[in-house]
């Protein structure tokens, strides 16, 4: 038991976290509403994300070209403001922004 237990425990360690990065170049509205964005690739359609700050509960999520959710981030009105204002600045600033699955607060543009 505690062999196995040390092997789960060293390959944990050993291999690094997967992590799914998306990268986007065009911010949009949604049609219809103020506050919930379209941010996706006018190159690439394998996946896109909806920053919804205008519903009642606030999320970011990443849904791949099937329209299945590959990450859903429940975020409060400030944090979709912040990412909102983010996302606009790499996206004029560098052309493009990278949003990492797992750490959608990341603080640089870049993957």
């Amino acid at each position: 038991m505690i062999n196995k237990f040390i092997l789960l425990l060293t390959l944990l360690l050993t291999f690094p976290a997967y992590a799914q990065q998306f990268s986007y170049n065009s911010l949009k509205k949604v049609d219809g509403f103020d506050s919930k964005f379209l941010i996706e690739s006018t190159k690439n359609k394998e996946s896109f994300t909806i920053l919804d700050c205008q519903s009642f509960i606030h999320k970011l999520d990443i849904v791949d070209k099937k329209s299945s959710v590959i990450h859903e981030n429940f975020i409060d009105i400030n944090e979709c403001q912040e990412l909102y204002f983010k996302y606009t600045r790499c996206i004029k600033d560098k052309g493009y922004i990278c949003i990492d699955g797992q750490d959608i607060f990341q603080t640089n543009c870049d993957c």
